[in-house]
């Protein structure tokens, strides 16, 4: 397998030049006399070997130049190079800059750095851990391509997109933690990842592409955001630990295969964005033993549901016209069909091909009986009887409610047995080599409700912060510590701030992000609550005394 991916990655390059280059203690660089600075070139005989340190800057005849950037192919195949320091002068890193090299097994990429090219670090199979720098805000593609040693990664909230191709075959790959930042996921992003486990995958991605998440066989927990409008060709295809899925209402393209062989896959919930289940979307779903359809799908395309041999009963929506060729087909298991359109679906002889349809009984409503039964293949059910009324609800979990109390954070929902899923960002979580952090003791709070048969509920945002209170005294033990700092919980809704924990008689006033005053209160038993002009998706600026603290409006 690694000589493959090797051969698949020397296919690759192109082929360069040699450019003119000097030597300053063994490191080759291309100078830019104008711009007094310097690229570290490629080695024009053996390759770097060893641990290398590339200076910040060098002198060259009396001149002296900054090491600004890594050139294309500079440590290109350089098998024998175990580590490398990059200096905070590095801005940008060139396509195939460490391709290949097996035994890198770590580099210090430094903040400075604002660009990554492509296939940057493809195939460095040795390579165990990299922090990427929080000013690059593109993974372009191939960058980690078969990294199979790499098993995590944690993407800045800087990053918008990750290209296609940019994590694939990183077979070792656990812990994928995405930034806040993401808009869009690219094609095979991440397919062959198979040990990968959890995804959360953040409201304000658009669209993941086809194939991104492929043969992905040890993912069991999927977690899509809110914002999430479009799931592309094959992007799940082969996730055979999956067993649950909620596609959220945003969606409104399902590309086709995009959950096909999900073969651990027992329940699927879609959401009203869809007019179409597409192509093979859920086709050899083995385990499938629950489907929830929206009243907007008009349309089941071919092979949706093919293979699906668990399936007891569907419920086919009332607004839906057409259905494709062996939709239905091989669901050994079927008993019942529920077709809640009044008008019998345009169909194929084929649709439930394979399914014993001799067996199974057609619930249809009571005035299109008749009709039914002079079509097939919908004349071919064992028996056809009348549904009353129109197809029920998909009920919603009620949104959570988060509150802090004695040290931690309690998540409650009126929907009773709901499971709670959040995710919990810290401001002061960052990874760099500055000689100075400030620090925001800030952590955003997101949660929602989930259970089995319902459709999940609405995220709960909360932000939680300290600022600075007279001292006193925490704990028993001999090491008594001075606190000088108290909670304060924040909670937002359609622009309402409702602030607590402030002493009583505090001044908290909220700004725009541009500085425009909007409004304040006093906090009155410890609680202060201010409506604001802004909309979802705006930031307001909360000061409380010298504290300062954003909270996105949700």
């Amino acid at each position: 397998m690694r000589k493959q991916i090797l051969l698949t990655c020397l296919m690759l390059l192109p082929y360069v030049l040699q450019a003119e280059v000097v030597e300053i203690d063994s490191i080759y660089y291309n100078l830019i006399p104008k711009a007094k600075s310097a690229a570290v070139a490629q080695h024009p005989q053996n390759g770097y070997i060893g641990n290398i340190v590339i200076p910040g800057s060098i002198t060259y005849e009396g001149t002296d130049y900054d090491v600004t950037s890594i050139e294309d192919n500079a440590f290109l195949v350089c098998k024998d190079l175990n580590s490398l320091i990059l200096p905070n002068t590095i801005t940008s890193i060139g396509k195939h800059a460490f391709a290949s090299c097996d035994s890198l097994k770590s580099i210090e990429l430094p903040n400075s750095i604002t660009s990554i090219g492509e296939y940057a670090f493809d195939c460095c199979i040795g390579l165990t851990k990299i922090t990427i720098p929080e000013k690059v805000t593109t993974i372009e593609g191939a960058t980690f391509f078969g990294c199979s040693a790499l098993d995590s990664i944690v993407i800045p909230d800087n990053i918008k997109t990750i290209g296609e191709y940019a994590f694939q075959l990183c077979s070792g790959l656990k812990s994928v933690i995405f930034g806040k930042g993401l808009t869009s996921i690219g094609k095979c992003a991440f397919s062959d990842c198979i040990g990968i486990e959890t995804l959360v995958v953040p409201d304000n991605v658009v669209s993941i592409e086809e194939r991104a998440f492929l043969t992905c066989t040890g993912l069991s927990s999927l977690t899509l955001g809110y914002g999430l409008k479009s799931i592309g060709r094959q992007a799940f295809r082969n996730c055979k630990g999956l067993t649950k899925l909620t596609i959220p209402s945003n969606v409104t393209s399902l590309g086709d295969y995009a959950f096909n062989s999900c073969a651990g896959l027992k329940s699927v919930i879609v959401g009203n964005g869809l007019t179409s289940i597409s192509a093979n979307a859920f086709s050899d779903c083995t385990n499938l033993t629950s489907v929830v359809l929206p009243k907007s799908v008009t349309a089941i395309e071919n092979h949706a549901f093919s293979g699906c041999q668990k399936l007891p009963s569907i419920i086919i929506p009332g607004n839906v016209t057409f259905i494709g060729i062996e939709t239905f087909a091989s669901c050994w298991e079927l008993k019942d069909v529920y077709c809640y359109a009044e008008k019998a679906p345009t169909t194929n002889l084929s649709a439930f091909q394979d399914s014993y349809m001799e067996h199974i009984i057609l619930h249809v409503p009571a005035v299109s009986i008749n009709d039914y039964k002079k079509i097939e293949p919908w004349s071919n059910f064992k028996d056809i009887v009348p549904i009353e009324g129109e197809a029920p609800e998909m009920q919603q979990c009620d949104m959570p409610t988060i509150s802090y109390e004695d040290g931690e954070l309690k998540f409650n929902c009126a929907t009773e047995g709901a499971q709670f899923v959040y995710e919990i960002t810290n401001e002061d979580i960052k990874v760099g080599n500055d000689n100075s952090v400030r620090l925001t003791s800030t952590y955003h709070i997101s949660v929602y409700a989930t259970l089995s048969g319902y459709q999940d509920s609405d995220k709960a945002t909360a932000t939680l912060c300290w600022i600075d209170a007279e001292p006193k005294t925490e704990g028993t033990t001999k090491n008594i510590a001075q606190i000088k700092a108290h909670p304060i919980f924040i909670q937002n809704k359609d622009g309402v701030l409702d602030i607590t924990g402030a002493e009583d008689d505090t001044v908290i006033q909220v700004y725009t992000t541009a500085g425009i005053f909007i409004g304040s209160d006093t906090s009155n038993q410890r609680r202060a609550i201010i409506n604001t002009p802004l909309k979802k998706g705006e930031t307001a600026i909360v000061r409380i005394g010298e504290k300062a603290v954003k909270v996105l409006i949700k």
